[in-house]
């Protein structure tokens, strides 16, 4: 309890979210990443400060949405989640570990590359009908995370000094990019360590969520998953399915609280405002502080 009440404090005090000023590291783009069956997408790394003065290697953070994340103007909405800001008020605080990001942007296919395969293949054939008419096909997902694996996780890894291993290769999702965050961890678990998932947008699980959870997470222990959601606009219908999934964890053995948080914010809604103002706590409790003690079960 402590320890929600002083991230949601660090939120609504706003000690998170500096001015847009403030931000040091650096911002980079890479050439759109091009997977096969899928369109061309956007991505940017985002570099630490001292990354270019040391040799130090670093964890990497592998985000979804790419676009929403650093520069407002080119964001879905016309506000950005200040993703920068709130890591290098972290890092400088010394709550957070330095961290790579990796912001890959999404396209005009986003419902079909980040509704997940795994959660598709268990719904009805009407369901299956109905998604297929509304998006134009069936889902994208295992295409776009085994190119994510199979192509720019070592891209990445050849052009940056990165550490290796699941602990340090961590994800970050909202609403379906939430969704898809999962799918990576349970199709991925000797890439991915942990998924910070923000808004995770349960109601297109349905009745089949406990089924695909239970289905696709890797036994508990060794990864780490971090969920939030408000009560308002979309995150309104949010409560229900975080229970379900908080519960179905629970009975899976993920009841260790340096493993699994999951956080309420009454207020918030479904909008990068609010995404914007939980990252940074989010992150901290996924990366920890560089003095933090590891977690142990």
């Amino acid at each position: 309890m402590r320890f929600r009440f002083l991230m949601l404090l660090l939120v609504l005090t706003g000690g998170l979210t500096p001015g847009r000023a403030a931000a040091p590291g650096r911002l980079e783009s890479l050439d759109s990443l091009r997977l096969p069956g899928l369109l061309p997408r956007p991505v940017e790394v985002w570099l630490p400060p001292g990354y270019d003065t040391g040799s130090e290697r670093y964890p990497v953070l592998y985000a979804q949405d790419g676009q929403n994340l650093f520069d407002s103007a080119r964001s879905f909405s016309g506000v950005a989640w200040d993703l920068d800001e709130a890591l290098a008020v972290g890092i400088e605080a010394g709550r957070l570990r330095p961290v790579i990001v990796v912001a890959v942007g999404n396209t005009t296919q986003r419902h079909r590359d980040y509704t997940p395969r795994s959660l598709y293949d268990l719904a009805t054939p009407a369901e299956q009908a109905e998604f297929r008419a509304q998006e134009g096909g069936p889902p994208l997902s295992e295409s776009y995370l085994d190119g994510l694996v199979g192509e720019l996780l070592p891209r990445v890894n050849r052009r940056y000094r990165t550490l290796n291993g699941p602990e340090q290769t961590l994800l970050l999702g909202s609403s379906r990019g939430a969704l898809l965050s999962l799918e990576a961890l349970g199709r991925h678990p000797g890439v991915f360590g942990g998924a910070a998932c923000l808004s995770t947008h349960w109601t297109l699980a349905g009745n089949h969520l406990e089924a695909w959870l239970a289905a696709l997470l890797p036994p508990a222990g060794g990864q780490r998953l971090y969920f939030d959601h408000g009560d308002q606009t979309l995150d309104a219908g949010y409560g229900p399915g975080q229970a379900r999934a908080d519960s179905l964890l629970a009975a899976c053995g993920w009841t260790v609280p340096a493993r699994r948080l999951s956080l309420f914010f009454p207020g918030h809604e479904h909008h990068e405002r609010a995404w914007r103002q939980r990252v940074g706590p989010a992150l901290e409790w996924l990366l920890g502080a560089p003095t933090a003690p590891a977690p142990t079960d």
